[in-house]
């Protein structure tokens, strides 16, 4: 076991969280981890902590 979670558990939690349909819940998964990789290749690093947080912050004010 990793300790990470399924991407069923993922959306669940976010469907939890939002009160979102599933359909929306996918669009915020593609939109963080399309950011991510995206960030990741530009940079040849992960996003660190406080960019994170501000991904989440953003997606959460404009989709909620």
């Amino acid at each position: 076991m990793t300790g990470r979670p399924d991407d069923r558990t993922v959306e669940s939690s976010l469907r939890n969280v939002l009160d979102a349909p599933d359909d929306r819940i996918l669009l915020y998964i593609d939109v963080i981890v399309g950011t991510l990789l995206h960030r990741m290749g530009m940079t040849g690093r992960p996003m660190d902590a406080a960019d994170v947080a501000a991904l989440t912050e953003m997606v959460v004010r404009h989709f909620a």
